[in-house]
């Protein structure tokens, strides 16, 4: 059972996130992509999804991590970026314009490295806002020295005076020394999504969904 067994960081995080925002989806169908690795003949931090299909319950979300890092584990690498991941949940969201079948979509994004390109994925970010989506980033670990953390949170400050049509992206980080209980990361998770029903409020007002 792997609720009871040892977890790392990341899977503490998906857990938590699970438990709360598996309520909120429609399909139990939950695409899991990876980034920031370097696949010889494919390219660094090329967005890829994990698995053929998707999660369908935390058991298999936490399979399909496992699986694909225990195989790219030596591939791994940085530098670190999130453009290409935004890019593909916009590509979905373009994909259902095609067919009218809109709704709202929740990227959420789990990290330990700062951000090596900032103007691309501050770009990415206020290009997402003419979509129906809610972007999550959850850092994990001391964020070089918390460095990493703050370009973050800039991101998640109002850039609307850049062009972002809504407030589309939350910040929150969890140090992995940290000794908190499941309860006060779930607890933590639910700060970091608070303004999900607001987000949802703005996509409706634009006309997205």
């Amino acid at each position: 059972n792997l609720h009871d067994g040892v977890s790392n960081p990341y899977e503490r995080v998906m857990k938590a996130l699970y438990n709360i925002l598996s309520s909120l989806d429609d399909d139990s169908q939950i695409p899991m992509y990876a980034f920031g690795n370097n696949i010889p003949g494919v390219g660094l931090n090329t967005c890829g999804q994990m698995s053929g299909v998707c999660a369908t319950s935390l058991d298999d979300m936490i399979n399909i991590y496992r699986n694909y890092t225990r195989q790219c584990f030596k591939s791994m690498s940085g530098p670190t970026y999130f453009s290409d991941v935004i890019r593909k949940q916009i590509d979905i969201c373009k994909q259902e314009k095609l067919i009218e079948t809109t709704t709202h979509h929740t990227l959420v994004i789990i990290t330990d490295g700062e951000t090596t390109k900032e103007e691309l994925d501050k770009q990415a970010i206020i290009d997402a806002s003419n979509y129906p989506i809610s972007i999550i980033v959850v850092g994990v670990g001391d964020g070089n020295g918390g460095r990493a953390w703050k370009t973050m949170e800039k991101f998640d400050d109002d850039m609307t005076h850049y062009g972002r049509k809504f407030d589309n992206f939350q910040f929150n980080y969890f140090p992995i020394t940290s000794p908190d209980t499941e309860e006060k990361i779930i607890s933590e998770i639910i700060d970091t999504i608070e303004e999900l029903p607001e987000q949802y409020k703005y996509c409706k007002q634009l006309g997205y969904i």
